[in-house]
């Protein structure tokens, strides 16, 4: 579901403004978890660390690596049960439209992505990872907080291994463009 608010309004010949709100709610994400593991028994152990980046260890512990070989480590995709991503932001712009050789546009923009939880239905993998990547998208993964209701939401690049969030909350521009004089000839 998605719902887009916005007003615009003329306040002088030639500049205007303009706010707009988007409130954006996203249900049965895919879900790919192993056949017959739930969320108990998992184990952390030793992190391995190399070329500057840290990866945490995450061991399915005795009773879930029993049930993941009895299942020959099968996996199901299914939507993800008791999960929910939600969306806020407000757009403000101002723009000077062009006249008198000129034109320029300033806008600010803040935004607020996070998941939920309604139970623990949807994390397999209770321990808390710093990252939880549960989705790829194109040469992206979704990232999201470890497991906390109302954390936020993030894409990952995986083509140089660095993390980038994106959206960020906020962001500000400004622009101006001039038109030079025209010269006629005769």
């Amino acid at each position: 579901m998605e719902l887009l608010f916005g007003v615009d309004h003329e306040l002088a010949p030639n500049f205007a403004v303009n706010a707009t709100y988007t409130y954006r709610r996203t249900t049965n994400a895919p879900y790919m978890s192993y056949i017959g593991v739930n969320g108990s028994d998992w184990v952390p152990c030793d992190s391995v660390t190399a070329n500057g980046y840290t990866v945490p260890c995450l061991d399915l512990g005795p009773t879930n690596a029993a049930a993941a070989d009895a299942a020959g480590f099968g996996q199901r995709l299914s939507n993800r049960p008791g999960y929910h991503r939600s969306y806020s932001g407000i757009e403000l712009t101002a723009v000077k439209r062009l006249s008198n050789r000129w034109m320029g546009r300033v806008g600010f923009g803040y935004n607020n992505w996070t998941e939920s939880f309604d139970g623990t239905g949807g994390i397999q993998n209770p321990l808390p990872v710093l990252y939880d990547g549960y989705g790829y998208y194109g040469l992206s993964t979704v990232l999201s907080d470890a497991k906390k209701s109302g954390g936020q939401v993030g894409y990952f690049s995986t083509g140089s291994g660095t993390l980038y969030w994106m959206p960020s909350k906020g962001n500000a521009t400004a622009s101006r463009r001039d038109w030079p004089t025209q010269r006629t000839h005769s």
